[in-house]
């Protein structure tokens, strides 16, 4: 029996190495198989039997003929790249042309409708369209959507590294008041790695930064979680989320920034954040080393799993205090008073969240305010307009890094939708 899930396969990773005619050569499975990748990739080589066969008939020319085609119109290749896109993770250089080429993999408007992709694209000279999409179709039929995919989420823990705050010590940090700790700097005890023990509640922020470099320099935003926590009636042991503190985070406070950095049009400011280093008794801090970087990089692309999960509650939070409550004033960086509903990560979280109905403090005014000011999707088209650059200004969804558009849209797809949202015909 064929095993698939919408999770990326723990011990496995897949790499696209590209040739500099642009097809894809080969695919490098790194650690050890599971059955489920092994049982995937052998239905898929059957089926490439076939075509070297079919190529050998028709001879050279039908290969060179298929060579040429455009990388995202060649039927095998959209065979692995649908593949991966459910089933792994993507690895790949930040060569322009291969990131290109996996932003458009990776569209949702594009990747619904299967049997028009597939209907387009080109194969070695024999019309597999059919075989394929019916090959497709047999997969996901047999996935789990994100929000019933508990071995997914368990792996994204896992891997993700992902550090849950007991609730208890939420309160202490509320209590205490200023800037609180990033993942680095948490006390031992205070946290769990990985996979939340069964019998505790999960708890998931969604949630803005205020300044650029802490999400809450004045402590307020613990404050607020704590009396959202209250009224769910957590427990001191229940377990919590918090982007900040339970992701690894860069170096950014203790510095001057000059102008353009880390980004072009960036203005000179101050970073120095004394508050923060007085309330950690720490002289520096240091930034993300290699390994916490690549388990960053994996996290960010399945963060949707904390959204969707059915064991999650979603606390959204999006009030904002201001520059006026920082301490020591405009010392934490750039500004950011934009609003929740106008954020990129904040929009994809809630969105999420409201379609898999994991919102656990819905009728809070603040984010009653949210869901009302807008039309949330229903639908991925609904999603890409929410999206859309072309909005007047008090709609448009902005993001701080430019890729994170194309990230976010493809986790709303996939956790939110899944098998539902693709059309096979």
């Amino acid at each position: 029996m064929l095993c698939v899930n919408q999770s990326n396969m723990s011990a496995t990773d897949v790499r696209i190495a590209l040739a500099p005619y642009g097809q894809i050569v080969s695919i490098e499975m790194m650690d050890s198989l599971t059955d489920c990748t092994s049982k995937v990739t052998f239905a898929a080589h059957d089926m490439a039997e076939r075509v070297v066969a079919s190529t050998a008939e028709h001879g050279l020319n039908v290969y060179m003929y298929y060579n040429e085609k455009p990388h995202l119109s060649r039927g095998w290749v959209l065979v692995e790249l649908y593949l991966i896109t459910y089933c792994q993770r993507f690895l790949h250089s930040e060569d322009p042309e291969v990131v290109d080429i996996v932003r458009r993999a990776i569209d949702p408007e594009r990747l619904a409708d299967v049997q028009a992709v597939f209907s387009a694209a080109h194969f070695m000279g024999i019309s597999d369209s059919e075989l394929v999409v019916r090959f497709l179709r047999d997969i996901y039929d047999r996935m789990p959507v994100a929000a019933e995919d508990t071995l997914g989420f368990e792996d994204f823990c896992t891997r993700g590294e992902i550090a849950w705050l007991r609730v208890g010590y939420i309160k202490r940090l509320a209590e205490q008041g200023g800037p609180f700790p990033r993942r680095q700097e948490l006390p031992v005890g205070c946290f769990l790695i990985g996979v939340p023990p069964h019998g505790l509640r999960r708890f998931v922020t969604s949630h803005g930064w205020e300044s650029e470099v802490h999400p809450s320099p004045s402590g307020a935003k613990m404050r607020r979680l704590t009396a959202e926590l209250a009224v769910l009636k957590a427990a001191d042991e229940d377990l919590v989320f918090l982007d900040f503190c339970s992701n690894t985070q860069e170096a950014k406070m203790g510095r001057l920034f000059k102008a353009d950095e880390p980004f072009e049009g960036a203005r000179a400011r101050d970073a120095t954040a004394a508050a923060y280093f007085a309330a950690t008794g720490l002289a520096y801090i240091s930034g993300r080393n290699f390994h916490q970087k690549r388990v960053f990089s994996y996290a960010m692309w399945e963060m949707g799993r904390l959204y969707s999960h059915k064991s999650c509650e979603v606390i959204v939070l999006p009030e904002l205090d201001g520059l006026q409550s920082f301490p020591g004033g405009n010392v934490w960086g750039m500004v950011n008073d934009r609003p929740y509903e106008n954020r990129g990560w904040c929009c994809a979280e809630f969105a999420i969240a409201r379609k898999c109905d994991r919102i656990a403090n819905l009728s809070n005014p603040a984010v009653q305010r949210v869901l009302a000011c807008r039309r949330w999707p229903e639908t991925v088209d609904d999603y890409a307009h929410m999206m859309s650059e072309d909005l007047p200004v008090d709609q448009r969804v902005e993001f701080t890094a430019k890729g994170d558009r194309a990230v976010v849209k493809y986790n709303f797809f996939k956790m939110a939708f899944g098998r539902a949202g693709l059309d096979f015909g």
